[in-house]
């Protein structure tokens, strides 16, 4: 489960990466329909595709009963972009490693 976190978590690193573009901030303030198509094509399959991860992991024994619900699901991808909002020079793949491992295993982790 900890590789299938850590693709989602990839992919909106990369999604950060690639918005936090100059040119493209200015025309995401500037456009609802621009920031409704990084909503669209990033944010809402990301969602997502956390969401079938925990419920997968869920399915086979990984996560504990009643965690994969979409607001667990939102924590990891809310982790890292509050830290490309605030910090970008802090966002890479060791970043990406510490809130799979820091923050959503132990949160979804099974007890005992």
């Amino acid at each position: 489960m900890r590789s299938d976190l850590l693709s989602v978590l990839r992919f909106m690193f990369s999604a950060c990466a690639v918005t936090a573009d100059t040119a493209l901030q200015l025309a995401k303030q500037e456009s609802d329909h621009a920031h409704e198509l990084i909503r669209e094509r990033i944010s809402v399959p990301a969602r997502r595709m956390m969401l079938e991860v925990l419920q997968a992991g869920e399915a086979r024994g990984e996560v504990r009963p009643g965690a994969a619900t979409p607001l667990i699901a939102r924590v990891g991808i809310a982790v890292l972009i509050y830290q490309n909002l605030t910090a970008r020079d802090g966002l890479d793949d060791v970043f990406v490693e510490q809130v799979v491992d820091e923050v959503v295993l132990p949160l979804v982790r099974v007890p005992g």
